[in-house]
C-alpha cells in the first residue's frame, strides 16, 4: 500500500462510501490520516503549489475560471483568514516518472492558457487539491499575468493578498503515498472543497461526467462512481441519471474516456465552464435516432461541444441550441445529412487519434472542435450564431476547412512555441558608454555561460567559459585528449549556436569499479527471488472455479462446494521494499530487507477480453464477528521464505463466504478482562472453541506437507 497501512485504507474508504455528508467524511479523513503521520499542517506560499492534474475531473482549472473567481475576491476583499487550514494540498509524488508527468500537466495547463496563467518555476513541491483557483490567482499576481478581456484587476502592494503571496498560510499537506493507496481520494476531497468555497464555480454536467469516468477507471464500479460524483455541489444534480448513460454509452470507452476529455480540452480554449440544463442533456444522452447499426455518437459529442462554446447564455447555461433543435435532428428530413455528417465526424477523428503523436495536441483539439461546432449550427439552421461566422453552404464545404487546418498544424505548433517561450529578462542599458564585451553580448542574446557549437569544429561541443573585451575564451574536453582551449573573436560570437548536446564525460574508474559489481544487485534479486517464491507457492496451492467462487454485490470470495481439506490462498501480487518497519499481515522477511505485497489489478467488474486477474486472498473479506470467520492467517515455507498466507481452520460448506477476523475484532477479545475469558472458556461454547483449536493445531500441522510437492506426498 505505498506506506499506507492497510487498515488505514479500508478506514479511509469505509469513510468515503458512507452516508455522512460530503463535507463531514473529509473532515474524518483528514483527521485520520494525521493521526497516523500521514498528514500535517505546513505554512506554504503560492509560489511552491501547482495544480493536482486530477483536480475536476483531470481538467484541473480553466484560466478564465481563476480571473472570474480572483476579480471576485478582489471586489469584496482577500480574507487570508477564509483559506488558513481551509485549503489541503498533497505532496509531489515520490516517483519520478509520476512528478514529471504532474509537472507536465502544469505546464501543459500553462501553454494552453494564452498566456494568462503563471508558469511553472520548478521550485513546487505541492498539489493544490482545494483553494486551487486562488492559489493560480495569487501566482499571476505575482509573476505579473494579466487577465484575459474583461478579466483585468489592479491590487496594489498594501492589499492583504500581497501579504499571502509573501508569506502564505496554512495548509492540510497530506503525503505522496495516500495516492498511491487511495487514488480516487484527491479528486473525492477537490469535489469537497468546491461545496465549501462561497467563491467557487459551478459544477456543471462535463465536469460530473469526467468525475464519474475517473472513478471507474480508479476502479469503482459505475453507480460507485456516480454515486461518489454526486456529493459534492453540484448544481446539475437532476442530470446526472442522464449524464451517467452518456459517459457510458458516449464517452469513448472505459479505456480513457477520450471523447469526454476533447471535451473538457475543447471547452477550455474557449473559457466553456456552461450548463448544458436538464432537458438538454436527457436528449443528448437519450434520443434515439431509429437507426439499428448506429447510434451517432459523435453527432452527440460535437452537439455537448457547441454547446459548450455558445457565445449565447442566460444565468450560466448554454442557449444557443435547444431540445428542438436536437429532436430536428431525429425528423426524417434530416436523415441523409445527419448520416453524412456522423460519418464525416467519425473519419476526422480516427485522422484526429492518428495524427495525435505528431501534431501539437491544442491545435488538433481545436480544429477537430470547429469540425464540430461548423458541422452542428449548420444542420440546425444556426450559423449565424456561432463564433465563426463563417456561413458554409456544404458539409463538404466545412470538411475541407478542416482539412486544411489539420494541414497547417505544424505552422501553427512552431507559433504556439514562440508565444509561449518565457521573455527575457529586459534590462535598461546604456550603450554609449558600454563595453565591447558589453555590446558584444547584447548583439549575441543566445550567448551565455554555458555550451554552443559551430560548424568550424564539427561535432565538437564548446563550453563558453569567459568573455573579454576583445574575445571569448571556449573550451571542449575530450574523452582521452584532455582539454582543448581556443579564442574566438567578438565578432565571430553569431556563428556559435546554442546546443542541447553534452560535454563528453568519462565515467571515473573507482564508480565503473563499483558500479560493475553484483553487489549492487543483491537487493533486486532478493526481490526476484520473494517473487518467484510467491508464484511457486500460489501454483501449488492453487485452486480452480470448481472449488472457488467469486461474488459481485457483495464483493467476496466463496466455497463453490463443501470443502473438506485445508485450503492456502496466497497472497500473489507485485513485491515491493518496505518503506518502514512498521509489521503488516502482508509482509515478508527476505535477505535482510522486508517486503511487502500489493495486488495485482483485480477484475472488479467481470469484464471479458480484461487484463486484470482474479486472486482469490484479495477477495476474501475481514468481518468483526468471530463467529463468520472462516479464515485465518497462517505462513507456509517456500524456497526457504516464509510467507503469508489465508487457510481455514475448520471444512468449508458450500456457499460459504471465506472471511479473515478484522484486526480490531482481535484486539477487543485480547482486551477482555481473564475472568471473562474464563466464563466463556466454561460456557456452551466450549465444545465450538476447542474444535477450533484443533483445527488450527491440525492446519499448522499440515503446513509443511501442503507445501511438498505432490511427487513427495505420493512417496510418504
Amino acid at each position: 500500500m505505498a506506506g499506507v497501512p492497510e487498515k488505514v485504507v479500508q478506514e479511509v474508504e469505509l469513510c468515503m462510501s458512507s452516508s455522512a455528508p460530503i463535507n463531514s467524511k473529509v473532515d474524518s479523513i483528514v483527521q485520520l490520516l494525521r493521526s497516523n503521520g500521514l498528514a500535517h499542517e505546513q505554512v506554504l506560499t503560492p509560489a511552491q503549489i501547482l495544480v493536482h492534474p486530477e483536480n475536476r475531473g483531470k481538467t484541473m482549472v480553466a484560466f478564465h475560471d481563476v480571473w472570474a473567481k480572483g476579480v471576485q475576491m478582489a471586489s469584496v476583499g482577500f480574507q487570508k483568514k477564509m483559506l488558513e487550514g481551509a485549503t489541503i494540498c498533497t505532496q509531489l509524488a515520490t516517483s519520478e516518472s509520476k512528478r514529471q508527468a504532474q509537472i507536465a500537466a502544469n505546464r501543459q495547463l500553462v501553454a494552453d492558457s494564452k498566456g494568462h496563467l503563471a508558469p511553472v518555476s520548478g521550485q513546487e513541491g505541492f498539489l493544490s487539491l482545494a483553494g486551487s483557483h486562488s492559489v493560480a490567482f495569487l501566482r499571476c499576481l505575482q509573476n505579473g499575468i494579466q487577465g484575459p478581456d474583461g478579466y483585468h484587476c489592479s491590487i496594489a502592494k498594501s492589499d492583504p493578498a500581497w501579504k499571502a503571496i509573501e508569506e502564505g498560510w496554512t495548509w492540510v499537506v497530506l503525503a505522496a503515498s495516500i495516492e498511491e493507496a487511495i487514488p480516487q481520494l484527491p479528486n473525492f476531497i477537490q469535489m469537497a472543497a468546491n461545496s465549501t468555497n462561497s467563491i467557487s464555480k459551478a459544477i456543471n454536467e462535463l465536469e460530473v461526467a469526467l468525475q464519474i469516468a475517473s472513478g471507474f477507471e480508479k476502479g469503482l464500479s459505475l453507480p460507485e462512481a456516480v454515486r461518489q460524483a454526486s456529493q459534492g455541489d453540484v448544481r446539475c444534480r437532476a442530470s446526472i441519471p442522464h449524464i451517467a448513460k452518456f459517459v457510458q454509452q458516449f464517452g469513448g470507452g472505459s479505456h480513457g474516456f477520450p471523447l469526454l476529455h476533447f471535451l473538457a480540452n475543447f471547452s477550455r480554449q474557449f473559457n466553456a465552464t456552461l450548463l448544458v440544463g436538464q432537458e438538454v442533456m436527457a436528449t443528448l444522452a437519450t434520443m434515439d435516432f431509429r437507426d439499428a447499426t448506429c447510434m451517432f455518437p459523435m453527432l452527440r459529442v460535437a452537439c455537448w461541444a457547441t454547446l459548450l462554446t455558445s457565445p449565447k447564455t442566460q444565468d450560466g447555461f448554454a442557449k444557443i441550441i435547444t431540445r428542438s433543435d436536437l429532436e430536428k435532428l431525429r425528423s426524417d428530413s434530416m436523415r441523409s445529412q445527419v448520416e453524412q455528417a456522423e460519418t464525416i465526424l467519425q473519419d476526422a477523428w480516427k485522422v484526429q487519434v492518428s495524427l495525435g503523436e505528431t501534431h501539437h495536441q491544442a491545435h488538433m483539439i481545436k480544429c477537430y472542435g470547429r469540425l464540430s461546432v461548423r458541422t452542428i449550427l449548420f444542420l440546425t439552421g444556426k450559423q449565424k450564431s456561432g463564433r465563426d461566422g463563417t456561413h458554409w453552404q456544404t458539409l463538404q464545404a466545412i470538411l475541407g476547412a478542416y482539412t486544411k487546418e489539420v494541414q497547417d498544424a505544424a505552422g501553427t505548433r512552431a507559433t504556439s512555441s514562440a508565444q509561449h517561450e518565457p521573455q527575457a529578462e529586459m534590462k535598461v542599458t546604456d550603450v554609449l558608454s558600454a563595453s565591447a564585451r558589453t555590446i558584444a553580448l547584447l548583439q549575441n542574446h543566445h550567448m551565455e555561460i554555458g555550451q554552443y557549437t559551430t560548424r568550424e569544429h564539427g561535432s565538437k561541443v564548446f563550453q563558453l567559459s569567459q568573455v573579454d573585451d576583445d574575445h571569448a575564451r571556449m573550451s571542449h574536453m575530450s574523452l582521452f585528449a584532455g582539454q582543448e582551449d581556443i579564442q574566438v573573436p567578438l565578432q565571430k560570437l553569431a556563428l556559435w549556436k546554442v546546443t542541447k548536446l553534452l560535454m563528453p564525460r568519462l565515467c571515473p574508474s573507482e564508480l565503473a569499479t563499483a558500479s560493475m559489481a553484483a553487489s549492487v544487485l543483491v537487493e533486486e534479486r532478493a526481490k526476484v527471488e520473494v517473487q518467484l517464491a510467491l508464484h511457486k507457492a500460489a501454483e501449488k496451492h492453487h485452486l480452480d472455479s470448481d472449488h472457488l467462487a467469486f461474488g459481485q454485490n457483495p464483493q467476496g470470495l466463496f466455497a463453490a462446494k463443501s470443502i473438506r481439506k485445508t485450503i492456502r490462498l496466497i497472497p500473489l501480487g507485485t513485491v515491493n521494499k518496505a518503506k518502514s518497519n512498521k509489521e503488516t499481515k502482508l509482509t515478508i522477511h527476505h535477505a535482510g530487507l522486508s517486503w511487502t505485497i500489493g495486488p495485482f489489478r483485480q477484475n472488479l467488474h467481470f469484464e471479458e477480453d480484461s487484463p486484470a486477474c482474479l486472486v482469490p486472498y484479495f477477495w476474501c473479506k475481514p468481518t468483526s464477528e468471530a463467529d463468520e470467520a472462516s479464515m485465518v492467517f497462517s505462513s507456509i515455507v517456500e524456497s526457504g521464505i516464509t510467507i503469508p498466507c489465508l487457510e481455514n481452520p475448520e471444512p468449508l460448506q458450500q456457499h460459504q463466504q471465506l472471511q479473515y477476523l478484522a484486526a480490531t475484532a482481535e484486539v477487543s477479545e485480547e482486551a477482555q478482562p481473564e475472568h471473562a475469558q474464563a466464563s466463556e472458556a466454561s460456557g456452551p461454547s466450549e465444545p465450538k472453541a476447542k474444535a477450533k483449536t484443533k483445527a488450527k493445531a491440525k492446519a499448522k500441522g499440515k503446513g509443511t506437507e501442503m507445501s511438498e510437492p505432490p511427487s513427495k506426498k505420493a512417496k510418504k
